[in-house]
């Protein structure tokens, strides 16, 4: 297939041709790529790629430490780190800061989806408290 000119549906398709290629590389260096968005048009399509750190340990390593550095900017402890707290119902586990958004610093992992989603500082009271 010889593409000529590009539309959505034909830059997802080359994305994922391109990740699929990307096989052997994800394995000889332990990461996995995931689409990231990107920009196209008529003639260019500029792809997005993420990569993630395959092993759980050194993920999980890296939350860790990532926390570490900013748990005293927020004014929070280091024991604060995994703190389960309830929220609408839902557990949710402080994993982190997301220090350039002001609104929603907080990272907080919904226990029941495993999904990282970022919260206001309102919960500061539970996590504290927890």
């Amino acid at each position: 297939m010889t593409i000529t000119q590009f539309d959505r549906t034909t830059c997802k398709d080359l994305q994922q041709a391109v990740i699929e290629a990307l096989k052997s590389v994800e394995q000889k260096y332990g990461v996995a790529f995931a689409p990231d968005g990107g920009k196209f048009d008529d003639g260019s399509f500029t792809m997005k790629l993420k990569a993630r750190v395959t092993d759980a340990k050194a993920a999980a390593d890296h939350e860790r430490n990532d926390f570490l550095s900013y748990c005293r900017l927020f004014d929070y402890r280091p024991e604060h780190y995994l703190k389960v707290v309830v929220s609408q119902g839902k557990q949710l586990q402080f994993v982190g800061f997301a220090p350039k958004r002001i609104k929603y610093p907080l990272k907080m992992r919904d226990l029941a989806t495993g999904k990282v989603v970022l919260y206001t500082d309102s919960l500061r009271d539970h996590i504290l408290a927890a």
